[in-house]
């Protein structure tokens, strides 16, 4: 067990320890996998929760503009849902503007309910430019309707369903021969004593689904253009838009620069806070308390992000094992993929941990934005750092094969002497003439 802990939690220092990932179980790998990504996600919600606060107090102008507003503007809270006296656009009134908009910053309040449907105008556009109503466009011939495109604007003005839209729309359906579409509005009529509310809202979006085009390019939270996507289309997504505050029925959104020049954007949501009139000395703290209640939100949004990218998360470990394995075939150091893939395994536990640290560190320091892309870059650059020092460090500690220095004859060192060769004689002896080797007695013997 010790020897297990020991590779498990030290093995990113020592690589010693990462070679023995080969005799342990792959086991190993995926709780090294899972615990780094609990790692990132924690310091994800880290980086959202700690760093809000400094910043805000770093912000005395935004600070400033929502004491004023809330001083000047009867704002109050009832189960869970904002109410204001009056509709604040500084944007678009110059009297509102001159009220509430403070150093470069703007403020929208609208209160009224999200669903509220959006007095909104269509249109059709020519080839050359020219506009004109969709009704207009209705009484064209047919040969001529061609070569319009379709648009829409908002008018940022609710919409009335009063009794003079209902007869519109209850005669304009009623002339409708579409199987579905009669069954629809027999339907509503047949509930019409139940809920007037609820039957003229049907009326509308069945009018609205048959008269126009498909509207979803315009129109993605209802079956009728809202009030609400106004808001969000003109202000909420244009990312150039700085420095604002925008209180909706339900839900708040932010934007401010702190002293440093760093750009902070939060929302947050009335849910929970307590009723009551928000005063001016109490801005602070209700902006800060609607933060917090947006927490859940946004650790699913972080949890949705984590199963979104966890694809890229499982290949990156996958792909810098291969580097290894191929390394180590160029080196003629056959290994199994497996083994690599241990290896680099043992390093992803606290690669998560740095990553995590670096995230929450960085989130005091630089915007939101940037923070929620780190993780993957972060865990990336890490474990690469990681794994190549590793095989850096392997091939290094490698013995080098001697291979001997090219030369043109042999060396003094192993030069060998051949011995002289004997001392014969080829040609035969004369008569008398002494053999060259001593026999009995002395001088040799004479032949015969």
């Amino acid at each position: 067990m010790v020897d297990w802990l020991r590779y498990f939690g030290l093995s990113f220092f020592s690589d010693k320890l990462a070679r023995e990932g080969k005799n342990h179980n792959f086991f190993n790998f995926i709780l090294s996998f899972a615990l780094a990504l609990v790692l990132l996600f924690c310091g994800l919600v880290t980086a959202f929760a700690l760093p809000f606060k400094g910043f805000y107090k770093d912000a005395p102008s935004f600070d400033a503009l929502a004491e004023n507003l809330f001083a000047n503007l009867s704002v109050e809270i009832r189960d869970g849902r904002l109410y204001a006296e009056e509709v604040v656009n500084t944007y678009t009134d110059e009297e509102a503007r001159a009220r509430f908009s403070m150093d470069g910053y703007n403020v929208i309040v609208d209160t009224r309910p999200q669903e509220t449907y959006d007095a909104f105008e269509a249109y059709c556009i020519a080839a050359d430019g020219t506009r004109i109503r969709y009704d207009e466009y209705l009484s064209l011939p047919k040969e001529e309707q061609e070569g319009y495109s379709f648009t829409l604007e908002y008018s940022a003005n609710a919409l009335d369903l009063d009794d003079a839209l209902m007869g519109r729309c209850e005669e304009y359906l009623s002339a409708i021969m579409n199987e579905d579409v009669v069954a629809q509005f027999k339907g509503l009529k047949e509930k019409r004593e139940a809920d007037e509310t609820a039957y003229r809202r049907g009326i509308y979006e069945l009018y609205v689904s048959v008269y126009y085009p498909d509207l979803k390019a315009f129109e993605r939270s209802g079956s009728a253009p809202l009030l609400r996507t106004y808001y969000y289309r003109e202000y909420v997504a244009d990312k150039d838009a700085r420095n604002r505050l925008l209180l909706l029925d339900d839900v708040l959104i932010g934007d401010f620069t702190t002293k440093k020049g760093i750009r902070v954007s939060f929302y947050g949501f009335y849910s929970g806070m307590k009723d009551g009139t928000v005063k001016g000395e109490n801005a602070r703290s209700f902006l800060l308390s609607a933060r917090k209640s947006s927490m859940n939100a946004t650790v699913r949004v972080f949890l949705n992000n984590f199963f979104l990218y966890l694809p890229v998360l499982v290949l990156i470990p996958l792909v810098f094992a291969l580097i290894l394995w191929i390394a180590w075939r160029i080196v003629r150091a056959k290994r199994p993929y497996i083994d690599c893939l241990k290896i680099v395994g043992s390093f992803i536990l606290w690669t998560g941990l740095f990553a995590a640290l670096l995230i929450a560190v960085c989130s005091f320091f630089t915007a939101a934005d940037i923070v929620n892309a780190l993780p993957i870059p972060l865990f990336a650059g890490i474990l690469l750092l990681r794994t190549v020092i590793f095989l850096i460090r392997d091939l290094r500690s490698r013995p080098k094969k001697k291979r001997p220095a090219p030369t043109d004859g042999p060396s003094e060192e192993t030069e060998e002497l051949e011995p002289p060769p004997p001392l014969t004689r080829s040609l035969p002896l004369e008569k008398g003439e002494a053999l060259p080797f001593a026999c009995e007695g002395e001088g040799g013997t004479a032949l015969p």
